[in-house]
């Protein structure tokens, strides 16, 4: 088994996208007086946020391909997939009880109880895929991922190399007819949070086996970098064709803006940040592997739970405030903070904790890598996939 490489560029560029789905969250409660103000950045943001998403599922399949254990057991991998999301999952998941009620909602078991099971997004109603802590959703796919990527890494390894890049390039097709299907659902009701049918919305972005493409894409994405069929592209060439699809995504209208303009980029940017990490063996430095960087990085998971509250609770206490400029993005800045302090406590509260509990591997075992990687994660490091 080769030596693991540590993959600090992605717990870099996954701070960036956790940074990007908090401020989307932010802009879109109409932080400035300027209407034309908020409308502008509500667009700038929007688009970036939705892709984050898809990289976070993208990321997750990558991560636990490159680190993938020879002597893993399926129970082992769910036991520790589980311990690295759930105990902070479930913390948030009361505190957004808590947050229900100090904003007036009906909490009810109904649309509360399938998200504390992680099955939620399932569920084509918005009162329950969106409790209680809305943008956790998101784990519902990543439980399902989980109990497939046992079987679909077995699959994968015995796959020929010279036929990674034709899966990836399916998959990725796969991503851009999707919105073609979701508008074969029916037109009503209306989403509450765009102009979008609701079924229509909810099967492209939230139903975790369309979203599982993302994530397979994200395993293919792995094994071509570590079977050598990497094309060589350069993590900046990489990083300007993601900005030319977020270009597109001003143009293009509703669905199709969401995944087929960011799928194809996202992968390339990860597997070139994969292929110069073990190129260059750590040896340039850059913005995303500094030290400020890889710290928020790591503490992407329990930002991702904590932000929303954070959001809701300052809004709840604002009473629909507005702010100028300056106070604005004070605003922002302040709110920013009060996640970081909150996700930090519940890093080391409650998940360090749990995990320093439940995920110490086996004696003859390299330890695990921390890899929270659905919606946030920890070191990622390389491990040689079983062949």
């Amino acid at each position: 088994m080769k030596e693991r490489v540590r993959l600090d560029t992605l717990v870099g560029l996954r701070f960036v996208a956790s940074l990007l789905v908090f401020l989307s969250h932010t802009v879109n409660r109409e932080v400035f007086t300027s209407s034309s103000a908020n409308s502008v950045l509500r667009d700038v943001f929007n688009a970036p946020s939705i892709g984050s998403v898809m990289f976070f599922f993208m990321l997750s399949g990558f991560v636990l391909t490159w680190s993938a254990r020879e002597n893993d057991t399926v129970r082992g991998f769910l036991r520790r997939r589980f311990v690295s999301i759930y105990p902070g999952y479930a913390v948030c998941w009361l505190a957004g009880i808590g947050v229900m009620l100090l904003l007036g909602l009906a909490v009810t078991a109904n649309s509360t109880l399938p998200g504390l099971a992680l099955v939620n997004a399932w569920v084509p109603l918005p009162q329950v895929v969106a409790s209680t802590n809305p943008p956790t959703w998101a784990l519902s796919c990543e439980l399902f991922f989980y109990l497939c990527f046992p079987w679909l890494h077995s699959l994968l390894s015995r796959l020929r190399p010279e036929r990674l890049w034709p899966l990836a390039a399916g998959l990725a097709g796969l991503v851009v007819v999707a919105p073609f299907a979701g508008l074969l659902l029916p037109e009503e009701p209306q989403s509450p949070w765009d102009a979008l049918p609701w079924f229509t919305s909810w099967f492209v972005y939230a139903l975790p086996p369309v979203r599982l493409l993302d994530f397979v894409l994200g395993m293919v994405m792995a094994r071509i970098v570590l079977s050598g069929r990497w094309i060589g592209l350069r993590l900046g060439p990489a990083v300007g064709l993601l900005l030319a699809g977020w270009a597109l995504t001003f143009v293009l209208p509703g669905l199709f803006a969401w995944g087929p303009p960011l799928i194809v980029p996202m992968a390339l940017v990860l597997a070139a940040a994969a292929a110069n990490e073990t190129r260059d063996e750590g040896g340039r430095s850059s913005v995303l592997r500094s030290r400020l960087f890889l710290r928020m990085g790591r503490i992407s998971y329990s930002r991702y739970l904590v932000h929303y509250l954070v959001i809701d609770v300052t809004f709840l206490l604002l009473d629909g405030r507005k702010f100028g400029a300056a106070g604005g993005v004070v605003l922002v800045a302040g709110i920013f903070a009060v996640t970081e302090l909150m996700s930090w406590l519940l890093r080391t509260t409650v998940i360090n904790p749990v995990n320093r509990r439940w995920m110490r591997p086996r004696a003859a075992a390299p330890a695990a890598p921390d890899t929270r990687e659905a919606p946030g994660a920890g070191a990622v490091r390389r491990q040689e996939p079983t062949a």
